[in-house]
């Protein structure tokens, strides 16, 4: 008995000592993981000029062809430059492109572009948020060589604001207009969200996290609402790592803004879902009150910039740059 008990203690110790290791590389490989998910710095394989041509793209230093919208006037004393929502595209500045030309202020010229994997662009597996800063990095240096005169504007749509904080202290940009922020999920997450989301932290970053939205929530544009529904069930392509990196970008928002070169304008609709109260509050208490100024939007959703009456919308911004 004691014999086999001495080789049953032995046993014990050498499996608690395998299953142990295990779960302290598994452990390990765990932390790593979520550590690479949150790296937001995006390095290029340079094999061009980035250039913009034939106003129809934006080429990137490597190779890759970013979708292009509007033109250039030479005489503009603004470029405004539209950075789109998450998987959005650059269309959803379409109402205020055609406000600007039908009131003929053409002291602005509106300019946006489909992000990675966005709009009409090619799909790659390579992407993320990141790129989405190094790309925008390129086009700012290339419409301040063209025009060296104007002065760049970033117009921030939802996610696109936190996007544009992080040139909060680029010289060359003049002024940032961050147009609601996409701080939080609009809805309660489901159990099956959750599954989704460890499964794809603990093997595959691209597992898929579609959620389906009802547009009427973000907007009160009919048109836009059904466009938004229509559009997100086929390219919405946020998978476990966007996620990480979108939670990681929105924490940088409050360090961004903070070390701005100007006051960065703040648009906030009282009625946002992927902007809550509380998040919005928590936000505004540790930012600088000298680094910003906040316009509140009252009975407005999401979507500011196509929304009923968004011509006030469009007023707004042109009275904050």
């Amino acid at each position: 008995m004691e014999i086999g008990s001495a080789v049953w203690d032995l046993l014990s110790i050498i499996v608690y000592a395998i299953i142990g290791t295990f779960l302290f590389i598994f452990a390990l490989a765990l932390m790593a993981r979520i550590v690479k998910f949150n790296k937001l710095k995006f390095k290029k394989a340079i094999v061009i000029k980035s250039e913009l041509i034939k106003k129809k793209m934006f080429k990137t230093s490597d190779g890759y062809e970013l979708r292009w919208f509007g033109e250039i006037d030479s005489n503009s004393e603004y470029i405004i430059i539209g950075i789109h929502d998450i998987f959005r595209n650059r269309k959803d500045f379409d109402k205020m492109d055609f406000w600007l030309k039908k009131n003929k202020k053409s002291n602005y010229s509106l300019v946006s572009f489909d992000q990675r994997n966005c709009g009409e662009n090619l799909y790659e597996n390579q992407f993320h948020f990141g790129t989405t800063i190094s790309d925008l990095k390129e086009i700012i240096d290339e419409l301040s060589e063209i025009n060296p005169k104007a002065k760049i504007v970033l117009l921030g749509d939802g996610f696109g604001s936190t996007i544009a904080s992080f040139f909060s202290n680029e010289e060359k940009v003049y002024k940032i207009i961050a147009s609601s922020f996409r701080l939080n999920s609009p809805y309660k997450k489901t159990f099956g969200f959750y599954v989704k989301l460890w499964w794809g932290t603990l093997f595959n970053a691209d597992t898929k996290l579609v959620s389906a939205i009802n547009g009427a929530d973000l907007t009160d544009d009919k048109d836009f609402s059904k466009k938004l529904e229509d559009e997100n069930t086929t390219n919405n392509f946020l998978n476990t790592r966007d996620y990480y990196l979108w939670k990681k970008a929105n924490r940088l928002n409050v360090k961004n803004i903070n070390k701005s070169n100007s006051k960065v304008s703040l648009l906030i609709a009282n009625n946002d879902f992927y902007c809550n109260s509380k998040n919005i509050v928590k936000l505004l208490s540790k930012l600088d009150k000298e680094k910003y100024n906040l316009e509140t939007i009252k009975g407005k959703k999401h979507y500011l910039l196509n929304t009923k009456d968004s011509e006030q919308i469009f007023e707004l911004i042109l009275k904050n740059i």
